[in-house]
C-alpha cells in the first residue's frame, strides 16, 4: 500500500483509458495519440493484469517471432521507454526475472477498466440488499456505468500479435458481462453476488507448508509497552514471509500463520518457510529493541484451498498441525515435522526431538528442531547412466592440470540429474583439487552476495552466536592462510559475510558501495591465490538464481583468469538461462537427457534394495520416463505399497510439480483438459474437448496455449497436423495435474469428453471402445459405461492387454453387482465367463479367485438356465481341472463338452470339443484317438472357420485352431513323426502372429520348445524359450515368463541352468500342478546333461508320484528312461536296473503309440547291452523317413550295422 502523501501527491497526474479507443494522459499531456505501440501495449497489458510477468511471458506475448535473447533486448528497450515516459511516477518496477504494475493504493484507481470493475461497497452497505432499492448502491452502479465509453481497446487489432489478440478479446467478453451485470442490478433482474470473482470450481489439493509463531509477551502489564512489542513482532513476520514468497494470514490472537505455496505453488517452500524462521530468531536475538519471547512451528503437508475465497486451508488439518507443533517448541526455538525436514534436510541442519501423539492423532509424528544452514546437500555414491557425461568432465579436468581454464555448463531439466553428476566429478577428483561450491536459492536472488557468504559462514564457522572475538580470529586466520594483508580486507571480509552486528564495533566505517568494491576484488584475488597454489573447481549450483552482484563477480572473475589451474562448473536447467546472463559460451555444454529404459533399469536395482518383480520395473521404467528423480520417487513407493499413489510422493517432489503446473497461469486449466485426456491422446480430440467447453470463443484460445504447453515442456507433438498426437513428457507431472483437479471439474471434464467421442469421432470409437470407457467411468456414468467396459476388454485381450482388460472387467463386475434385478444376472454370467480366462492368466490357474469366479457362475447358470453361456462355462472348468488337477480329473469335462457341443449343433463349439478330448487323451496315453480328435476338429475348422472374422476369443484363452495345431504338433513329436511336429508348431506360430494374438502365440512357442527338448536340440529350444519370455514380459504374462525362464535353464544343460528350472519350477506348480510330471521330466533331464544324477533322481521320484496321481501315463516311459540313465551314471558297473528300467520304458512307449519315446529307450539299450536289431526295425518302420531326427539316425545305424542274433533276443 503506499503512502497517503504520495497518493495525493500523485493523483491525478495519471488517467489510462482502455474502455472505448485507447487513450493515455500524464500531467494533462496525451501520451499514445493515434499510434498503438508496444511500449503502449506492453503498458496497457500490465495496467489492467495486475501482478508480476515473467520476461518470458511477455517476450512472447509481444515478440513471438524472436529467440528469447532478441526479444529480452527489446523488452529490456521498452522498459526504458516506458520509464522514460513516466519519469517520477514509477508507473512500473521490474527485476531480472519479472515485470508489474507498480501504482497501487490509489484512489480512484488512474485506469477506468478497474474503476468499472471495482466491486467496494459504501461503508453503510456492508450487507446483503436489493442494490437497485438502495440510493447509495444505486449512486456507486451508476458511477460504474459511466467508465464504459464502449468496447475494451476498442478498435484496436494487432494481427501479427495473436496472444496479444485472444487477450483482448477474452477481456472484452468479461466486460461486456459486467456491464450486462450491472445494468441487471439496476434493474433488479440480477441475484446479488460478486460478479467478477473466480467462478468456484470446488476446493484444489497441493502442497504447503505453514509457519505458525506464537508470541509469549512476558510483561502484561503494561498495556502500551505489550501493543508496541507485538505490533514489532508482527511486522517483523509480515516482511520476512512476504519477502520469501509467504501468504500472511489476517493477524489473530497470539497465534500467526504464514502459508508458502499459497496462491501459487513454489518448489521451495519448505526451505523458504525455514528461512523466514530462522530470520526472525535471528532478528530477535540481534536487535537492539526488545521483542516479546516467540516460538515456531512449521508443517508441511497436503492442503485443500479455495483459490477463489482466498482460504488457504479449507479443512484447516495442516494449520492446526503447524499449531501443535509450535505448542511443542521451547522459547526461541523452531520445531518442524518430517515432512518439512525431508525437503529441507540437505541444505539445513536439525536434530531429531523424538515422537509426539497429539490429541486426536492417529499415528504419531515425529518432530526435529532446526538449528541452522547445512555446507550443502549430499548425494551418495549412486551413479547409473552418466558414465559418459562424466568421462568428458573428467578429461577436461586433465587438461586443466595441465594449466587450462576451461568453463563447463551443466544443463537438463529439474531431476535430471545434474547435481549427481557434479558431486560424483567431485568425489572422482578426491584430494587432487581444492572444491568450492556456491549454491543459488530463488528466495533470496535479491539478497546481494548470498551464495558466497553463505559459503563462507559454513565454511569458517562464522556463526552470529559467537562472541566477536571467536569471529575475527576465524576470520584473520583465513586471511593470512591465503596470504593477505589482515588489517585492510577483514573490516570488508566481515562486513560482506556477516553484516553489521558486535563483531563489527570496533572496525573502520566502510559505505556500501566501497564495500561492493572490496569485496569483489577481493574474492577475485582470493580465488587467483588458490588457483596459483592448487587446481580449483569452482562450482555454482543454480547459476540463473544467483543475485547480480554474485553474477558480476563471477563473469569479471572468468575475465580476470585467462588461464590458470581452474575448471567453472555452471549448472542451470537450460542453457539460454546463462546466455541472458551475458555469460559468453562455455568450452563445453554437457545437456543431460533421459535415462534410456536400460539405463532406468539399472538405476532401479541400485536403490532399491529388495529385487522387485519384472512386472513392477517395468512399470517403474515407463513412469519415470528416465528422470533419475521420478524413478526414485516410484521405486520408494512400490517397496512400501502395491500402488502408486500421487499423495505418497515426497515434498520435494510435489512442491517441484506444483510449481510448474501453477507456472501455466492462464494456460493451467489447458493442462487439466489434457490431463483428464491421458497420457497421450489426439490433438483433433484435445482442441474438440477445449472448445467445448468455451463454445463462445469466435478464436479458440487453446491454439495459443498449446504452444505454451510445449514451451514449458508439459506436452511433446508426434506427427504432423491434422494427425499429430500430444503427450505429457512425464506421466508423473500429468498424475500431479489431475490431484490438483476438483472432483467437480474432472467429471465435467470427462463428460464433455464422452459427448465429443460419441458426436465427432464414431469411427474411433467402433475401432477402440476403451477410450470411451475410461471416460464414461471417470465421468460416473455407470449405467452407460457397462457394455462399453466389456467391449473394451475384449478388444484388449484380443490384444493381448491382459492386465487393462483384467482392471475393466473387474470394474465392470463390481458396477453390476451393485444392481440386483433380474437382467443383471446374465450380465454378470457374461462377465464371468470373460473374466475368467483373463484370471487364469493373472492369477494363475490355481488360485483362489478362479475358484470363485467359475462357482459363482455356475450358481448364476443354474438361475439363468441353459444358453450359449454354457459352452464357454464348461470348457473353463475343464481347463481348471486339466491344470490343477491333471487330465484324469478332466476327462469326465471333456467328453460332457463334446455330448454338449453335439446338443447345440454349433460348428465353433464342435471344434472346440475336439481340441479339448484330444489334448486329453494325449496325456492319457491314447495318442490315436488325440490324432484322430484333433484331425476332426481341424476339418471342421476348415470347413468353416474365416481367418479374417476375427472370432471372438474373450471366453477362452487361445485361439482354437492353433490349439488343434499345437496339440497336434506334440502328439507327432511323441509318435517320433518330429518333422511334421515342427511343421505344425510353425503354422501355429504363423497362424497367432497373423491373427495378432499373444497368448495363442505363447502356446505356439511353448509347443515348439517341447518339440526342441524331446529332440535334444538345445540350442534351437534356448532361441525359441527367449523369444517368449520377451513376449510374455511385453504382456504381463507372468506364467509364461517363468516357463520360458524353465526351458532357459534347461538350455544351458549347467548346474546354473538346473538352480533356474528349480526356481521357476516352485513358482509354475502354484498354477499348474496338473502338469507336474512334465515339468519334473524336464527338470531331470537337464540334470542329467549336467552330470548331476542325484538332483535328476529327486525330480524323477516327484514326476514319477505326480504321474499316477494326475493321470498322465504319457510321460511315463520317458520318466522309466531317464532314471535308468541316472542310476547308470551313479553306478556304471549295475547295470541290470538300468536295463530294467529301459525295457520297461520301451514296453510301455510302444503299447501307448509313442514311438519317439519307444526309439530313445531302445538307443539307451543299445548302449548297454548288443541291441535287437529286430526290435530296432519294428520301431523305425513306425515312423517317417522325412524330418529324421538324430535318434532316428543313429537307431538306423545300429538296424545296419549290428548283426542280427540267431538265438535270444538281447531285450530284457
Amino acid at each position: 500500500m503506499a503512502p497517503m502523501g504520495r497518493i495525493r501527491q500523485k493523483q491525478g497526474q495519471l488517467d489510462v483509458r482502455v474502455l472505448g479507443s485507447p487513450e493515455l494522459f500524464f500531467r494533462g499531456r496525451s501520451l499514445a495519440g493515434s499510434l498503438f505501440d508496444k511500449p503502449t501495449a506492453l503498458f496497457l497489458y500490465l495496467a489492467v493484469e495486475r501482478r508480476r510477468h515473467k520476461r518470458s511471458d511477455l517476450i512472447g506475448l509481444l515478440w513471438p517471432e524472436m529467440d528469447e535473447r532478441s526479444g529480452r533486448q527489446n523488452l529490456n528497450s521498452t522498459i526504458y521507454i516506458l520509464k522514460k515516459r513516466f519519469q517520477g511516477l514509477g508507473v512500473m518496477d521490474c527485476d531480472r526475472f519479472c515485470v508489474w504494475w507498480e501504482l497501487s493504493g490509489w484512489d480512484p484507481d488512474p485506469v477506468d477498466l478497474a474503476r468499472l470493475m471495482e466491486n467496494k461497497p459504501f461503508r453503510e452497505c456492508d450487507t446483503l440488499h436489493e442494490p437497485s432499492s438502495c440510493n447509495r448502491c444505486h449512486e456507486r452502479i451508476t458511477s460504474c456505468l459511466s467508465e464504459y465509453r464502449g468496447d475494451f481497446l476498442e478498435s484496436t487489432t494487432l494481427p501479427h500479435l495473436p496472444a496479444y489478440e485472444t487477450w483482448i478479446r477474452e477481456v472484452r467478453e468479461g466486460v461486456r458481462s459486467r456491464v450486462l451485470y450491472l445494468k441487471g442490478l439496476l434493474s433488479g433482474t440480477t441475484p446479488v453476488v460478486t460478479p467478477d470473482a473466480p467462478s468456484v470450481e470446488g476446493p484444489e489439493s497441493r502442497q504447503a507448508t505453514i509457519l505458525c509463531l506464537q508470541v509469549e509477551p512476558e510483561n502484561r502489564e503494561d498495556l502500551q509497552d505489550l501493543l508496541l512489542q507485538i505490533g514489532k513482532c508482527r511486522e517483523l513476520f509480515s516482511d520476512l514471509s512476504v519477502k520469501n514468497g509467504g501468504w500472511v494470514a489476517p493477524f489473530h490472537g497470539s497465534a500467526w500463520f504464514s502459508y508458502f505455496g499459497f496462491p501459487s505453488s513454489q518448489e521451495n517452500s519448505a526451505r523458504q518457510a525455514v528461512r523466514t524462521a530462522l530470520g526472525i530468531l535471528e532478528k530477535v536475538r540481534t536487535s537492539d529493541s526488545p521483542f516479546p519471547p516467540v516460538r515456531m512451528g512449521i508443517h508441511t503437508g497436503e492442503i485443500v484451498c479455495d483459490l477463489a475465497r482466498g482460504l488457504p486451508d479449507v479443512l484447516g488439518e495442516a494449520t492446526r498441525m503447524a499449531t501443535l507443533v509450535a505448542d511443542e517448541a521451547g522459547p526461541g526455538e523452531t520445531l518442524a515435522t518430517e515432512g518439512t525436514i525431508g525437503s529441507i534436510r540437505s541444505f539445513f541442519i536439525s536434530e531429531s526431538e523424538g515422537e509426539r501423539l497429539f490429541v486426536n492423532g492417529k499415528n504419531p509424528v515425529t518432530l526435529h528442531r532446526i538449528l541452522g544452514e547445512s555446507e550443502g546437500p549430499s548425494f551418495g555414491e549412486l551413479f547409473v547412466g552418466r558414465e559418459k557425461e562424466l568421462g568428458i568432465l573428467l578429461k577436461l579436468w586433465r587438461q586443466v592440470l595441465r594449466g587450462e581454464k576451461k568453463v563447463v555448463w551443466v544443463t537438463g531439466e529439474a531431476g535430471i540429474g545434474k547435481s549427481r553428476l557434479v558431486h560424483a566429478l567431485v568425489r572422482s577428483l578426491g584430494q587432487s583439487a581444492v572444491v568450492r561450491e556456491l549454491y543459488c536459492f530463488p528466495e533470496c536472488q535479491m539478497i546481494p552476495w548470498f551464495p558466497l557468504t553463505r559459503f563462507f559462514r559454513t565454511f569458517l564457522s562464522l556463526n552470529p552466536k559467537k562472541t566477536a572475538d571467536e569471529i575475527r580470529y576465524a576470520a584473520e586466520k583465513y586471511l593470512l592462510s591465503m596470504g593477505r594483508p589482515v588489517e585492510e580486507d577483514l573490516p570488508a571480509f566481515l562486513r560482506f559475510v556477516l553484516g553489521e552486528g558486535h563483531w563489527s564495533d570496533h572496525l573502520p566505517p566502510l559505505s556500501p558501495g566501497k564495500v561492493s568494491v572490496l569485496v569483489e576484488n577481493l574474492m577475485v584475488d582470493l580465488l587467483s591465490v588458490r588457483v596459483r597454489n592448487s587446481p580449483v573447481l569452482l562450482i555454482v549450483e543454480d547459476c540463473p538464481w544467483a543475485d547480480q552482484l554474485t553474477i558480476a563477480m563471477i563473469r569479471k572473475l572468468l575475465g580476470t583468469i585467462s588461464s590458470g589451474r581452474l575448471m567453472v562448473l555452471m549448472v542451470s536447467r537450460t542453457g539460454s538461462a546463462l546466455r541472458n546472463l551475458s555469460f559468453d559460451d562455455p568450452d563445453c555444454q554437457i545437456e543431460l537427457l533421459p535415462l534410456d529404459p536400460e539405463e532406468s533399469r539399472k538405476f532401479i536395482g541400485a536403490i532399491s534394495s529388495d529385487a522387485l518383480p519384472p512386472e513392477k520395473v517395468r512399470e517403474l521404467v515407463s513412469l519415470g520416463s528416465g528422470v533419475p528423480l521420478f524413478l526414485e520417487e516410484y521405486v520408494r513407493m512400490a517397496i512400501r505399497s502395491s500402488s502408486v499413489q500421487t499423495s505418497d510422493f515426497s515434498p520435494n517432489t510435489m512442491e517441484l510439480l506444483s510449481s510448474r503446473i501453477d507456472d501455466l497461469g492462464e494456460h493451467k486449466e489447458l493442462a487439466q483438459i489434457a490431463a483428464c485426456l491421458g497420457r497421450e491422446f489426439p490433438k483433433d480430440l484435445f482442441g474438440r474437448v477445449a472448445s467445448s467447453l468455451h463454445p463462445g470463443q469466435q478464436v479458440p484460445r487453446w491454439e495459443c496455449g498449446l504452444n505454451t504447453l510445449f514451451g514449458k515442456g508439459i506436452l511433446i507433438r508426434s506427427g504432423e497436423d491434422p494427425e499429430s498426437v500430444l503427450s505429457f513428457r512425464h506421466g508423473i507431472l500429468r498424475d500431479a495435474i489431475l490431484r490438483s483437479l476438483p472432483d467437480s471439474r474432472r467429471m465435467l471434464i470427462h463428460r464433455r469428453t464422452v459427448d465429443v467421442l460419441r458426436e465427432q469421432f464414431s469411427d474411433r470409437v467402433e475401432q477402440e471402445p476403451d477410450c470411451l470407457a475410461e471416460h464414461m467411468e471417470k465421468a460416473g456414468m455407470f449405467e452407460e459405461v457397462l457394455p462399453v467396459l466389456v467391449r473394451a476388454a475384449k478388444r484388449a485381450i484380443a490384444m493381448g492387454a491382459i492386465q487393462e482388460a483384467g482392471a475393466r472387467l473387474e470394474k465392470a463386475l463390481e458396477i453390476v453387482r451393485s444392481d440386483r434385478s433380474e437382467k443383471s444376472r446374465e450380465r454378470e454370467l457374461e462377465i464371468l465367463l470373460v473374466i475368467g480366462p483373463v484370471c487364469r492368466v493373472l492369477h494363475g490357474y490355481g488360485s483362489d479367485r478362479i475358484d470363485a469366479i467359475y462357482r459363482s457362475a455356475f450358481e448364476l447358470c443354474d438361475m439363468v438356465g441353459p444358453s450359449f453361456r454354457t459352452f464357454p462355462l464348461l470348457y473353463a472348468m475343464w481347463a481348471s481341472a486339466i491344470t490343477r488337477f491333471g487330465p484324469a480329473e478332466a476327462l469326465p469335462w471333456a467328453r460332457n463338452l463334446m455330448i454338449h457341443s453335439r446338443k447345440s449343433g454349433l460348428w465353433e463349439d464342435r471344434v472346440r470339443a475336439s481340441h479339448v478330448l484330444g489334448n486329453t487323451f494325449s496325456w492319457t496315453g491314447k495318442l490315436d484317438e488325440s490324432e484322430r480328435s484333433l484331425k476332426d476338429g481341424l476339418s471342421e475348422a476348415a470347413g468353416f472357420y474365416d481367418l479374417a472374422s476375427k472370432p471372438d476369443l474373450s471366453p477362452y484363452a487361445e485361439e482354437p485352431v492353433v490349439g488343434l495345431m499345437c496339440d497336434l504338433s506334440r502328439v507327432y513329436c511323441l509318435q517320433g513323426r518330429s518333422g511334421e511336429a515342427e511343421s505344425w508348431a510353425s503354422r501355429a506360430i504363423g497362424r497367432s502372429t497373423d491373427l495378432g494374438h499373444p497368448l495363442s502365440l505363447c502356446l505356439s512357442l511353448s509347443s515348439m520348445t517341447l518339440i526342441h527338448f524331446f529332440s535334444g536340440e538345445s540350442e534351437k529350444a534356448d532361441a525359441v524359450s527367449r523369444r517368449l519370455r520377451s513376449l510374455s514380459e511385453t504382456h504381463g504374462f507372468e506364467l509364461w515368463v517363468h516357463s520360458a525362464l524353465f526351458s532357459i535353464g534347461w538350455s544351458k544343460g549347467s548346474e546354473k541352468g538346473c538352480d533356474m528350472m528349480r526356481d521357476a519350477k516352485q513358482v509354475i506348480m502354484k498354477d499348474l500342478p496338473g502338469y507336474a510330471p512334465l515339468y519334473s521330466l524336464f527338470e531331470a533331464d537337464g540334470a542329467i546333461r549336467a552330470k548331476n544324477p542325484e538332483r535328476a533322481l529327486i525330480a524323477l521320484q516327484e514326476g514319477r508320484r505326480a504321474a499316477v496321481s494326475t493321470g498322465i501315463s504319457i510321460l511315463d516311459p520317458e520318466l522309466l528312461r531317464l532314471e535308468g540313465e541316472a542310476r547308470l551314471m551313479i553306478e556304471p558297473h549295475r547295470s541290470e536296473l538300468s536295463r530294467a528300467l529301459y525295457g520297461e520304458a520301451l514296453d510301455r512307449a510302444i503299447s501307448s503309440g509313442a514311438y519317439g519315446l519307444a526309439l530313445k529307450a531302445v538307443l539307451s539299450l543299445s548302449r548297454i547291452v548288443p541291441g535287437d536289431i529286430l526290435k530296432v526295425r519294428e520301431i523305425l518302420e513306425h515312423l517317417p523317413e522325412i524330418g529324421r531326427a538324430p535318434d532316428w539316425e543313429q537307431a538306423f545305424r545300429i538296424s545296419q550295422n549290428v548283426q542280427e542274433p540267431s538265438g535270444e533276443s538281447g531285450l530284457p
